[in-house]
């Protein structure tokens, strides 16, 4: 699973759509030439299938971060049962729903293999020790299942991977100049390879959001550009019996003309011969959590 930090799917509008400017030959082929654009629930090609996935949860207000990645690696709909969207860390509330229903915690519980990808750089593990910060959405979940949060060894070794999928940051602004210098392509390979390890494997990319934010179109081109060529090495190495999802909590990027969140629908992205398992479940955010459990239960009983 691909998850991305504050995309939507938007309108057909080049003007406040980067999805529309960025060049992603991969992305538009998979779709069988269709643009990731908001046209409907649903869009069904020959190799994947895009499902405009609701972030609102029936609850009024802008979407956010943290309950809306509560909601997907939970399957419990944190925004309802806060009665508020909240981000972008983890409050009490959600922190108690994450350590009872984590993804991660309920498919270890059934013997299946998980994997988070992502390293985390030294400072960030001191900063949580000395209660600086607090962990994401996602950490908390991969620690509910007892999972080692990995880290610049692991980055170092190929065993990991960088949030912003290159090493570029990690060498030149935190000064890890042992990491390899990777492409996004290389990015991909070795991802699909740690997959291949687990039953279950979450890869979080955030950068997205940031460029939503700062309604940096040069950087919020580059960075889609980056994506679809991360995504492209994926499709290459794909093995037969594996699934990609790939899914966001809210909308961002795909409107730069706000500077905030946005009231789209999210796109979730499924390739690969298993999704017909659970294309017809997946309509907001809450159903993500239970589609994974299905289809790791349907390949636990083969």
């Amino acid at each position: 699973m691909v998850f991305l930090d504050g995309v939507g799917l938007g309108q057909d509008d080049a003007g406040v759509n980067p999805l529309l400017r960025a060049r992603m030959p991969n992305l538009v082929e998979l779709l069988d030439g269709h643009k990731p654009i908001l046209n409907g629930r649903r869009l069904d090609a020959r190799r994947a299938t895009l499902i405009a996935t609701d972030a609102t949860l029936g609850v009024a207000g802008t979407p956010q971060s943290a309950t809306g990645q509560t909601t997907m690696f939970t399957g419990v709909n944190a925004a309802r049962e806060l009665g508020y969207h909240w981000g972008p860390h983890p409050n009490p509330p959600l922190r108690q729903i994450i350590a009872c229903h984590s993804l991660f915690k309920k498919l270890s519980a059934v013997g299946a293999g998980v994997a988070f990808a992502n390293a985390y750089p030294e400072r960030y593990f001191r900063d949580v020790a000395r209660g600086k910060r607090g962990l994401s959405v996602t950490g908390l979940a991969a620690s509910a299942a007892g999972l080692r949060l990995r880290n610049h060894e692991d980055l170092r070794d190929g065993q990991a991977l960088s949030a912003f999928i290159t090493n570029e940051g990690w060498r030149q602004a935190l000064g890890y100049t042992d990491v390899p210098d990777i492409t996004p392509r290389q990015a991909g390979r070795i991802l699909v390879s740690l997959a291949r390890q687990a039953h279950f494997t979450l890869f979080e990319h955030y950068y997205t959001d940031i460029c939503g934010h700062h309604q940096d179109w040069p950087q919020a081109v580059k960075t889609l550009e980056v994506l679809d060529e991360f995504l492209g090495a994926i499709l290459e190495e794909l093995d037969d019996n594996m699934l990609l999802i790939l899914s966001s909590d809210h909308g961002n990027i795909e409107d730069m003309s706000v500077r905030g969140h946005t009231l789209n629908p999210v796109p979730t992205l499924l390739v690969g011969e298993q999704r017909h398992l659970i294309v017809d479940r997946i309509a907001s955010l809450s159903d993500l959590t239970p589609a994974v459990l299905q289809v790791i239960g349907r390949i636990h009983a083969a």
